[in-house]
């Protein structure tokens, strides 16, 4: 019988490790030199896979930011708790990508860190705020008076003021006038 357990996932560390592969790659981009035809086709190679890298940590800044918070809790069964487990130890194990490594290797590097964050980043979608961390960011929406969908978007870090201690649950996105 599968039992569903819960997982603790911190979206910032998982970020924080792909801007860190992405600036590894930036580097052993600028670091692969020469001519031809070979390496026209790896430039594009490491162009793409920069893209790649980069888009992932896109997407887990946009889900922190719509759930209002990095810390959830997963609430998983036993095989699916493997696989997202993995995924988090594969992206805290790799090491910063060397100027020195053969291109298959950085390449393989790419395609585990890729699948690695593509498990966590569909699986922390289902999640939700971890109850320590829930009041932790506030999303206001400044609008302007005109009608128009155009505004600023305010994210306030840290605990609630006492004035909206009654309303701290509600972390929709609220509009405000002049």
């Amino acid at each position: 019988m599968n039992r569903a357990s819960e997982i603790r996932l911190d979206l910032h560390a998982v970020v924080d490790k792909l801007l860190l592969v992405k600036a590894d790659l930036q580097a052993y981009a600028g670091m692969r030199g020469g001519d031809g035809d070979l390496h026209e086709a790896r430039r594009h190679q490491l162009a793409f896979a920069i893209r790649q890298v980069s888009e992932r940590a896109l997407a887990l800044e946009d889900l922190a930011m719509r759930l209002g918070g990095s810390v959830l809790a997963v609430t998983v069964t036993r095989a699916t708790g493997e696989s997202l487990r993995c995924a988090v130890h594969r992206i805290d194990r790799l090491e910063s990508i060397d100027d020195a490594e053969p291109f298959d290797d950085v390449v393989s590097s790419v395609i585990d860190i890729l699948h690695a964050a593509d498990v966590v980043c569909l699986r922390a979608s289902g999640g939700r705020l971890d109850a320590a961390t829930r009041r932790d960011v506030r999303v206001d929406l400044l609008a302007r008076t005109d009608g128009s969908r155009t505004g600023v978007v305010v994210a306030r870090i840290g605990p609630c003021p006492p004035a909206c201690a009654d309303d701290a649950d509600d972390r929709s996105v609220r509009s405000v006038g002049r």
